[in-house]
């Protein structure tokens, strides 16, 4: 039809899930539909189970790549008639995560980082987010100032402190892409927080 019902979708996925047969093909085409129906003004009540299908999505093993790049475009698009709301679902944090992951997949990364760049400021912005990041770059959450001490101890007393810093550079490399899209976020919130006139100024 014209317009799909997103919870008529919702259900095929669900089903899908269940039978474990579906072509992929099938299955990007019903997450395609799914973003459109749940951005949608009719669909506004189906936007969390959505995203919550969403999230099984991104996070299930061995997905095929064009069912990834459609599950990260339907979050764009349900996140743009979201907007600040979006970060209050249950779901975000696992999509957060692992869109942010795929800006180290080389047939995922564009489309990841598109959508990235149209959900920022709009829905999150560093501040609500960067415990999300941070798990991301694989830095466990942020403010456990403890861990680290404690993994010299449990390391042993002949590691030396080059190894667990070898630790950190091996991180680091493996998240190249991550960490460029980091500096590109911090700089363009540096220039929305320009753009936002201050009000105390006097």
């Amino acid at each position: 039809g014209e317009s799909d019902n997103a919870g008529e979708l919702l259900k095929q996925i669900e089903s899908m899930e269940v039978s474990g047969t579906t072509k992929w093909q099938e299955k990007e085409d019903l997450i395609k539909r799914l973003g459109k129906a749940a951005s949608s003004s009719d669909g506004s009540q189906f936007r969390s189970g959505a995203l919550n299908a969403i999230q099984d999505v991104l996070s299930s093993k061995n997905v095929n790549v064009h069912v990834l790049r459609s599950a990260v475009l339907a979050v764009g698009r349900i996140g743009k008639a979201m907007e600040k709301h979006l970060v209050t679902q249950m779901s975000w944090r696992v999509i957060m995560i692992e869109t942010l992951k795929l800006l180290k997949s080389k047939q995922a990364c564009a489309v990841a980082k598109e959508t990235l760049k149209q959900l920022h400021g709009r829905c999150y912005t560093l501040g609500n987010s960067l415990t999300l990041i941070s798990q991301a770059l694989g830095l466990g959450k942020i403010g456990q100032s403890g861990s680290g001490k404690r993994q010299i101890k449990k390391m042993g007393s002949n590691t030396s402190l080059a190894s667990i810093g070898n630790e950190g550079a091996k991180k680091a490399a493996n998240n190249t892409e991550l960490i460029e899209w980091l500096a590109e976020v911090t700089e363009a919130e540096r220039s929305m927080l320009d753009a936002v006139p201050m009000i105390d100024k006097a």
